[in-house]
């Protein structure tokens, strides 16, 4: 029996966070919880983050300025393996931005615990444009999925290896709390 890849267990671990996320979404749980509460709204969110297939972990807080509109600030983390000279290492990658969001909430009318989110976001490496949706279970805790596209280029990464967020498109999922 072959050991297990990196890329093998990466790949579990999406799956089963993936698995959890449909999971919740489709739980029978009846609670009200507003998705988005305006400026009065403050989220804490950690989840799962791939970047042109490259996985990692994500950190953002997301705080209501109007009724339909929130200001927010994301940091993420990557790794990937790569192979020199038939050597494996590790390339680790880091990016801090700032982000603006619409919720369409209301102008939807949809239910309080739902969410449907489009943005915009600069960062130290890029500037994106990016959409998602929000589910709350209680007034605490939530779940969160987003698609994103890395438009262009704020600062060059290193030209010695291959960008890691650079012009590509991504997508996280992961929890949120309010606090």
């Amino acid at each position: 029996m072959q050991p297990t890849s990196f890329n093998q267990q990466r790949q579990g671990v999406a799956k089963q966070l993936l698995l959890i996320f449909l999971l919740a979404l489709t739980s029978t749980l009846n609670l009200q919880a507003q998705a988005f509460d305006g400026d009065a709204d403050r989220k804490y969110m950690v989840g799962y983050h791939n970047i042109g297939g490259t996985s990692g972990a994500e950190l953002l807080y997301d705080r209501g300025v109007s009724d339909d509109i929130s200001l927010g600030m994301r940091t993420v983390f990557v790794n990937r393996v790569v192979k020199y000279d038939g050597e494996r290492d590790n390339e680790a990658g880091m990016d801090l931005g700032v982000f603006a969001n619409y919720h369409f909430m209301d102008l939807l009318k949809l239910p309080d615990n739902l969410d449907l989110i489009a943005g915009a976001g600069i960062s130290l490496l890029v500037f994106d444009v990016h959409a998602g949706i929000r589910y709350n279970f209680s007034e605490v805790v939530g779940v969160y999925a987003e698609a994103r596209q890395n438009i262009f280029s704020i600062i060059k990464e290193s030209d010695d290896r291959k960008p890691l967020f650079q012009n590509k498109s991504g997508f996280s999922i992961g929890l949120t709390f309010n606090f």
